[in-house]
């Protein structure tokens, strides 16, 4: 279950950096990540 999670997490952090046209710092990412809900 947990490693499903991680790769849904991966997934979706790909598809932030390429949304956002960079590669963003982490704490964008973890911001984007606990508002789309996985935190």
């Amino acid at each position: 279950m947990r490693e499903q999670g991680n790769d849904s997490l991966l997934d979706f952090l790909k598809e932030e950096s390429d949304r956002q046209h960079c590669i963003p710092g982490y704490r964008k990412l973890w911001e984007a990540a606990v508002a789309y809900g996985f935190i």
